[in-house]
């Protein structure tokens, strides 16, 4: 293949291949080369990639491939990343689920997320749980809906850490709200608790 263009690489697979078992492909980084995802998740295929943890962390998306015999794979209805999804009860992705709330990044920032209380009530700290420390909040606010206007009742600023307990001074409230200023990686907020202390 010339250098710049797009275009099949044909690679033989020297392994006993199984119905219903997985196969990994593993495959160095080469910084000329690039491969394509699909525009969206496969059923049977996902990428990981090796998480500062020392374990593989799975996304729902999938390297381009074609099998011989056989045709593309199958492309797979995955749950939309809505705001509910962060008080679904998961904190995290499971099976493929991101189990997130991912705002659309097309969108101008900031991107935020409220939880709406059902009556005023005392909130002290809240909880954020990111998709992984790599696809986390990095700079971002919380607000606290007090008499009708937004106020900021903390900050934080070059987050490292995939899980947040955020303390702030006691506010009686009626909403509170996670206002995104920076990201990394694909971000999503896989989980918000709030408070009282």
């Amino acid at each position: 293949m010339l250098p710049g263009k797009a275009g099949w690489v044909q690679s033989p697979i020297h392994a006993g291949l199984e119905a219903g078992r997985p196969q990994h492909i593993n495959v160095e980084q080469h910084t000329p080369i690039s491969w394509h995802l699909y525009p969206a998740p496969m059923i049977g295929c996902s990428v990981g990639h090796w998480a500062s943890y020392g374990d593989v962390q799975p996304t729902p998306f999938c390297y381009k491939f074609r099998l011989t015999p056989g045709a593309e794979p199958i492309r797979m209805e995955q749950p939309v990343p809505r705001p509910e999804n962060a008080i679904d009860g998961w904190n995290r992705a499971v099976g493929g689920n991101r189990n997130a709330w991912i705002p659309d990044l097309a969108e101008p920032s900031p991107h935020w997320i409220q939880l709406a209380l059902p009556e005023p009530a005392e909130a002290a700290s809240l909880h954020v749980s990111f998709q992984t420390r790599e696809d986390a909040g990095v700079d971002f606010d919380v607000q606290a809906l007090v008499d009708g206007a937004w106020q900021t009742v903390a900050r934080v600023r070059g987050n490292e850490q995939r899980r947040r307990v955020i303390q702030f001074d006691p506010v009686r409230t009626t909403a509170v709200r996670l206002v995104i200023q920076k990201t990394v990686g694909q971000f999503g907020v896989c989980e918000l608790r709030l408070y009282e202390g």
